[in-house]
């Protein structure tokens, strides 16, 4: 446990976090919504520092990042807990469960890290806001005085604008899920403002750091056609339209029980975006995965499931007719 790093202190010992856009005001034993962080005696606890529920090696393109460092592998983690309650989520056990784990305090988790030879580090499966003290002690330029990690985030995106610029400078890239482009939908669904989300993912691409979005395209939630155009409309004029986009096919999970997303569906919704928006991917469905050249169209980077076939040259050229391509290279990717 730690303590909270964005809390205001009220009376009779309540306390409000200003972590995210909730606010909860606690009462002495009282926990938040995401269920990470406690009043213990009037001051507000990170109860989950250190508490690690998932760890393992990953292709970078299960974030999904396509294009940040192709092909090379990541060290991803999480603990336990959300901000948000999707009914559909796939990780629900340990996002909306506190399942077993173990104790891995920064240091350790660094030194296992050098042990392993990995140069990235994404913290996911969860969301990882609810774990900003481990990560900002993390990624302390004392604990890493030389050969610090690229840091990943895989993220719902909702909190507070404070907290986000104090952790920008420690992030190199980062995955958002956009829930759904309709903020009465969005709150009925998972608690959550769009507002607040779409700002963020904003700053975030103002900073310089590498942006990738995912949209769950969920059965009877999120899959209004207008409402996904909109959203390509907000990330072409608002971002970029280089700014790869994953629209993901939902499967039944947890406690939403609707139907696949359609495959007719989901081709359509690619094609229009593609129209709009230059790199555009299909995630859990057959194909959809190569990244083509945006100027003669020929595929540079070929993806079959996880492996990865790199043909650019000169790290982000096409081999074809020399078009650079939006990929993010860090030179800290290694890893076994």
């Amino acid at each position: 446990m730690k303590k909270a790093a964005y809390f205001s202190e009220l009376s009779d010992q309540k306390v409000r976090c200003l972590l995210c856009p909730h606010l909860c005001t606690l009462s002495p034993g009282q926990r938040g919504l995401c269920r990470t962080r406690i009043n213990r005696d009037g001051i507000l606890e990170a109860e989950n520092y250190g508490h690690v529920v998932a760890l393992s090696m990953d292709p970078v393109e299960k974030k999904p990042l396509f294009h940040y460092n192709p092909g090379s592998q990541i060290l991803s983690v999480a603990s336990y807990g959300c901000n948000l309650h999707c009914p559909w989520c796939q990780n629900w056990t340990i996002s909306q469960g506190r399942p077993e784990g173990q104790l891995l305090l920064p240091e350790s988790l660094a030194g296992l890290m050098k042990e392993r030879g990995a140069g990235q580090i994404a913290f996911t499966y969860t969301e990882p806001f609810m774990w900003y003290e481990y990560i900002m002690d993390f990624s302390s330029p004392d604990l890493w005085r030389e050969g610090a990690p690229d840091i990943v985030l895989v993220t719902n995106g909702y909190i507070n604008p404070d907290p986000l610029e104090g952790i920008l400078e420690r992030i190199t890239a980062v995955n958002l899920d956009i829930k759904a482009f309709d903020d009465t939908i969005l709150r009925r669904s998972t608690g959550a403002g769009l507002q607040v989300i779409l700002d963020n993912a904003r700053r975030i691409h103002e900073a310089g750091i590498h942006l990738e979005l995912t949209y769950l395209i969920v059965t009877g939630v999120n899959d209004e056609r207008e409402a996904i155009r909109s959203f390509v409309r907000w990330v072409a004029d608002t971002l970029s339209p280089d700014i790869p986009v994953h629209f993901s096919r939902y499967y039944p999970a947890w406690k939403w029980n609707e139907p696949p997303t359609s495959p007719l569906l989901m081709q359509e919704v690619l094609q229009e975006a593609a129209r709009s928006l230059t790199y555009v991917y299909g995630g859990n469905m057959a194909g959809e995965e190569d990244t083509r050249c945006p100027s003669c169209g020929h595929p540079v980077i070929i993806r079959a499931g996880y492996a990865v076939e790199n043909r650019l040259v000169e790290g982000d050229h096409c081999p074809h007719c020399g078009q650079r391509v939006a990929v993010t290279l860090s030179g800290r990717s290694g890893g076994t």
